[in-house]
């Protein structure tokens, strides 16, 4: 049998992706969606938030009571910069793929970093902003 570079070099990306599957990172399976636990008296005011020349939808949720820093929210994927449509997204090793769904949209982006990597850096500025805005530094 006769290998040559290309077809071990094309098994070995294939068994890597497999693994990585079979096998995710944990720390990219950290819940960042939802910090508190929202009951029915509480509203949701949402923010944009721009981020690695992406937009990104946040959420503070109040009540009666106020706010606390630990109602933030950061809702799905991102969204194009230009047509404001929630972009798609793919992964192959460790590239992520940030495309448009909107046919009339050529907006496109290549990362190292996965979505929930990214979504925890915008929760980390939304959290930072919130702060601010709470005026904690007064």
């Amino acid at each position: 049998m006769d290998f040559n570079i290309d077809s071990i070099f094309g098994a070995v990306l294939i068994i890597v992706n497999i693994f990585k599957h079979i096998f995710p990172n944990k720390k990219d399976k950290i819940n960042t969606n939802l910090i508190c636990f929202p009951s029915s008296d509480y509203v949701a005011y949402p923010y944009i938030i721009k981020y690695n020349k992406m937009f990104w939808a946040a959420e503070v949720y109040m009540s009666s009571y106020g706010i606390t820093e630990n109602c933030l929210k950061v809702t799905s994927l991102p969204y194009c910069p230009y047509c404001k449509t929630e972009l798609s997204y793919s992964d192959f090793l460790f590239i992520h793929y940030y495309k448009c769904v909107n046919e009339n949209c050529s907006f496109w982006k290549l990362s190292f970093k996965s979505v929930d990597s990214l979504r925890r850096n915008v929760l980390k500025l939304f959290k930072r902003d919130f702060i601010i805005r709470r005026h904690y530094f007064d």
